[in-house]
């Protein structure tokens, strides 16, 4: 999803790469914003008890999450296409 929503030249990252992936994909930037904080927990070292319970919480989840930004990312890359063409 980064490297669909970024393909345009720029380097968006947190907050505006969410924002810019919701509104290139018209999914819900919460639940996108959601996806990126278990994927967080996953590259990181979890430094207090609510970083395990959120990494619990996705995991629990995570075939959810994998469909739904496989959707997203999906819809960016068409959107992106559409514009170059």
């Amino acid at each position: 999803m980064e490297l669909a929503t970024n393909c345009d030249g720029s380097e968006r990252k947190g907050k505006i790469l969410v924002q810019e992936s919701a509104r290139i994909s018209d999914f819900d930037e919460s639940k996108i914003n959601d996806c990126w904080g278990f994927y967080s927990r996953t590259k990181h070292l979890d430094r207090n008890p609510e970083d395990e319970k959120k990494y619990q919480k996705g995991f629990a989840t995570m075939g959810e999450k994998i469909i739904y930004l496989r959707k997203a990312t999906q819809k960016i890359i068409t959107s992106r296409l559409k514009s170059i063409a």
